[in-house]
């Protein structure tokens, strides 16, 4: 049996992704958006939890405190597909626009090495689109669904250490700490009061700007040497002389990402996490 060379294996598993999660173009009627379940036995399903049981990290206990919590322990309920076909639509648009800026393949950035990578348009240049999770809460996710994301409401539930953008990252755990009990929300109260929820946005992150340091007065990302406006920021880790622990993406265009996947979970009974310890004081 011949193996292929690690790279030729990357390209193959990126080509499967591509088709795998494909974006649906049929119509809905009557409503926003279609949610629909995920069988088990749906192998969209079965890497979609791979993907986020495997970025669950340790982190620190605080901003200020460097021993280390344990890494969470969940336990995933639900995945669902979110289909909102007028984001959709929004989204293919703003990905036809990037194209015409970019004519070849935008360069990657380390940080997305981890994150699940797709293609919109199997016939031309990719655009650094992934699949990044989005921490939120059950009330926010609701609007989210059925208006997509909405970069005027940053900072409205943590901080904006990049401006005025919508934040998505590769490391689910860092997505978990921006969550909320469906019990501590204002929702009525139907299911496991325990459970959260993390949207799985699909981004179009297009030429990426690197941020070593915060830039909170950021309303759109900077341009390149030639001055040309870069698509998205990423805020770099410590580990790449950035200020963060775990990196974050940000898009400032609200129809650079469309959300597309729901993952329902819990933390079990004496999950001894970062999140789980501030939730209890």
């Amino acid at each position: 049996e011949t193996l292929l060379p690690r790279r030729e294996l990357w390209r193959s598993l990126e080509d499967l992704s591509d088709r795998l999660f494909a974006l649906p173009s049929h119509g809905v009627p009557d409503k926003p958006c279609a949610i629909t379940p995920l069988e088990s036995g749906d192998p969209r399903r079965q890497w979609l939890e791979h993907y986020f049981r495997s970025n669950f990290e340790q982190h620190r206990r605080s901003m200020y405190d460097d021993e280390l919590c344990a890494r969470a322990d969940i336990e995933i309920t639900y995945v669902l597909e979110a289909y909102n076909p007028v984001a959709v639509q929004c989204y293919r648009h703003e990905l036809a626009m990037m194209r015409q800026k970019h004519r070849e393949d935008c360069p990657s950035v380390p940080e997305l090495e981890r994150a699940l990578h797709v293609r919109t348009d199997l016939g031309g240049p990719r655009l650094n689109e992934v699949l990044l999770f989005h921490g939120t809460t059950w009330s926010s996710s609701t609007g989210i669904l059925n208006e997509g994301f909405d970069s005027r409401l940053h900072g409205q539930h943590a901080g904006a250490a990049f401006g005025g953008g919508t934040y998505f990252t590769p490391v689910a755990s860092k997505a978990d700490f921006y969550t909320r009990r469906l019990g501590d929300s204002a929702l009525p109260q139907q299911g496991d009061p325990t459970q959260r929820v993390v949207i799985v946005g699909r981004v179009a992150l297009g030429a990426v700007h690197e941020a070593p340091q915060y830039s909170q007065s950021l309303r759109r990302p900077p341009t390149n040497v030639d001055g040309v406006p870069y698509d998205s920021v990423m805020g770099l880790p410590t580990s790449r002389g950035g200020v963060l622990d775990f990196p974050e993406a940000v898009v400032y265009r609200p129809n650079q990402a469309v959300p597309q996947f729901v993952i329902c979970y819990r933390h079990r009974l004496g999950c001894r996490c970062r999140t789980c310890l501030q939730s209890r004081r």
